[in-house]
């Protein structure tokens, strides 16, 4: 991660928390537009535009950052598949 600051946390907005937040914890885009009363593609665009502030290469680079700072205590697991 690319550190803009000494303590390598940026002043991110409310939304932008939140967004993150959601992000790390894996939530679908869909769910995550509904929450914050956005459209798919403006969380899509608000994504790139954070991730281009961490300085991540991938959306789940941002997992990392958010345990980095502290804002989920541990990644998100999914579940196995199982037939049926």
């Amino acid at each position: 991660f690319r550190d803009p600051k000494e303590d390598g946390r940026l002043d991110l907005t409310a939304r932008e928390t939140a967004l993150l937040r959601d992000l790390a914890l894996k939530i679908p885009i869909k769910e995550i537009a509904t929450r914050l009363d956005l459209s798919k593609w403006t969380v899509y665009r608000m994504r790139s535009v954070l991730m281009q502030r961490l300085g991540t290469r991938s959306p789940d680079d941002l997992v990392g950052y958010a345990l980095k700072i502290g804002l989920i205590a541990s990644a998100p697991t999914t579940a196995p598949l199982t037939p049926g």
